[in-house]
């Protein structure tokens, strides 16, 4: 009988003990797990928009590596050397008499350089519109400003163009000329 009693009073004990781990210790260790796994969850997060962040960084460095490569030389006269002998390359392909180019270097407010270009002359609509198509499709960093087309005869057949371009310089490697 006192075995008995002992092996129920151990049993008593037992349970009394895992009834106070069940109400005190353990809600204080899921409390502690649900924190870490809400944590966890937050930092996966984080670590899924750095990631992105990280590929969409390579993307536009790629980009920018483009758009450095196809700018205008950083040398003036580079530059509007390109641009002269494109414009006048363009505008014997397309059949288009170029009558005037004027070119002038505007400095923007974020410091970077530009040249703007202005071309004036006379063709065929079609030659017109393969200049302009060359000029779009060009792998230099040109865009076109304004754009202006006149009838140049009275039928029609010849038409003036005035163009205004600009190209920026974002290679700044070289000096100015």
């Amino acid at each position: 009988m006192k075995d008995r009693r002992r092996i129920m009073t151990i049993a008593v004990a037992v349970l009394l003990g895992l009834l106070a781990l069940d109400r005190l210790v353990v809600p204080t260790l899921v409390e502690g797990w649900r924190a870490r796994a809400g944590r966890i969850e937050r930092l996966e997060t984080q670590l899924e928009r750095g990631q992105g962040l990280l590929d969409r960084e390579r993307q536009l460095a790629e980009r920018w590596g483009e758009m450095v490569e196809r700018s205008l030389p950083a040398r003036e006269d580079e530059a509007e050397g390109l641009v002269y002998q494109a414009v006048a390359d363009w505008a014997r392909e397309a059949g288009v008499a170029v009558a005037s180019q004027k070119s002038s270097w505007v400095r923007g407010e974020s410091g970077a350089r530009r040249l703007e270009f202005s071309v004036v002359g006379a063709g065929p609509l079609e030659g017109i519109a393969r200049f302009i198509h060359r000029l779009e499709t060009a792998p230099h960093a040109l865009r076109v400003e304004e754009l202006s087309l006149g009838a140049g005869d009275e039928r029609g057949r010849v038409l003036n163009l005035s163009l205004r371009l600009s190209g920026i310089v974002l290679r700044e490697n070289s000096h100015a000329g």
